[in-house]
C-alpha cells in the first residue's frame, strides 16, 4: 500500500515555490512523482530515477544516463539514496540549468540584470561556505536589495524549501539548492514581468502609431498625449518641446521615427 502519496514535508515545498512565484508548473511535480515511485514508498531509488530517464528521453546513451546518475547524486542532498518530492525538484533545476534555460531567460531582461544576480550568488557561495541560517542570508541579500517585506517573504519561502533537512541550518549542498531556487526565482519572475511589460507597451504602440505606419513619428506622440491630457494651449506648448527632447532621446538611429523596440523603452 502506498504511504501518504509525497509527504507533509514536499507538499509544503510545492506550496512554497508556488507561492514564491517560480512557476505553476511545480504541480505537475506531483502527479509525475506518483508516476515514477513504482514501489509506492513516498521516494525515489537511483533506479526508479533512472528508468524514467529512459522511458521519456529518446536514444539515452551512456553519457546521458551518467549524467542522470550524477544529477541524482547531487540532488539528494541528505544523501539517504533517494529522492523526496523537494530534491526531485532540485533536480529539476539541474537539468533546467543543464539544459540552458538562464540563457533563454537572459536573452530577453534588461542589460546587466543577470549579471546583477550572478553576482549575488556569488556573494552567497563566498560567505555561506560553511552554511548559515535564514537570519545570515538575509542579511547578505539585503546588501543587494532595498527593504521588501514581499522579498523578504519570498526569500524565507527559499529557504525552507531549500532547507531539506528541516534543521534551519544551510548545508552547503543545501546552499547549492537554494542558489539555483534564488536564480530561478529572480530570473523567471523577472523574464515574467518583461513579456507582460512587453504586451503592454505593445498595446501603447498600436494606440500611438495613428497611421499605422509601423513606427512612431513624433507629431503623432505629440497628438496623443495633447488629446489624453486636454491640455490647453500653453500646456500643449510645452509637451510639444518635452517630447521633441524624448523622442530625440530614444530616437536611437535617429531615423526620425521610433521603432517598437525604441518605443518599448520609452514606455518603460
Amino acid at each position: 500500500a502506498r504511504g501518504d502519496g509525497i509527504g507533509r514535508r514536499s507538499a509544503r515545498a510545492v506550496a512554497l515555490l508556488i507561492l514564491s512565484g517560480i512557476s505553476g508548473e511545480e504541480m505537475s511535480n506531483l502527479a509525475r512523482f506518483r508516476v515514477m515511485d513504482l514501489d509506492g514508498d513516498d521516494k525515489l531509488s537511483r533506479d526508479e530515477y533512472l528508468a524514467w530517464v529512459e522511458d521519456t528521453t529518446d536514444d539515452v546513451d551512456a553519457a546521458e544516463l551518467q549524467r542522470s546518475r550524477d544529477v541524482f547524486g547531487r540532488a539528494d542532498i541528505d544523501e539517504d539514496g533517494s529522492l523526496g518530492l523537494d530534491e526531485l525538484m532540485y533536480a529539476g533545476f539541474i537539468n533546467n540549468e543543464q539544459a540552458g534555460h538562464k540563457e533563454h531567460w537572459c536573452s530577453e531582461l534588461p542589460d546587466g540584470f543577470c549579471e546583477t544576480v550572478d553576482e549575488i550568488i556569488d556573494d552567497l557561495r563566498v560567505n555561506l561556505e560553511r552554511g548559515g541560517g535564514p537570519e545570515q542570508v538575509l542579511h547578505i541579500l539585503s546588501r543587494w536589495h532595498r527593504s521588501d517585506d514581499e522579498l523578504h517573504g519570498r526569500l524565507e519561502s527559499l529557504f525552507a524549501v531549500a532547507d531539506i533537512e528541516s534543521d534551519g541550518w544551510m548545508s552547503p549542498r543545501e546552499l547549492d539548492f537554494f542558489c539555483l531556487l534564488f536564480q530561478t526565482c529572480m530570473l523567471a519572475v523577472k523574464w515574467k514581468e518583461e513579456r507582460h511589460f512587453r504586451k503592454e507597451a505593445d498595446r501603447t504602440f498600436d494606440r500611438v502609431d495613428l497611421d499605422a505606419g509601423g513606427s512612431i513619428e513624433l507629431w503623432e506622440l505629440v497628438e496623443v498625449a495633447t488629446k489624453e491630457s486636454m491640455s490647453t494651449a500653453a500646456q500643449a506648448a510645452v509637451n510639444k518641446i518635452y517630447f521633441e527632447t524624448l523622442f530625440s532621446t530614444y530616437d536611437t538611429d535617429s531615423d526620425g521615427a521610433l521603432s517598437r523596440e525604441e518605443a518599448r523603452m520609452l514606455f518603460r
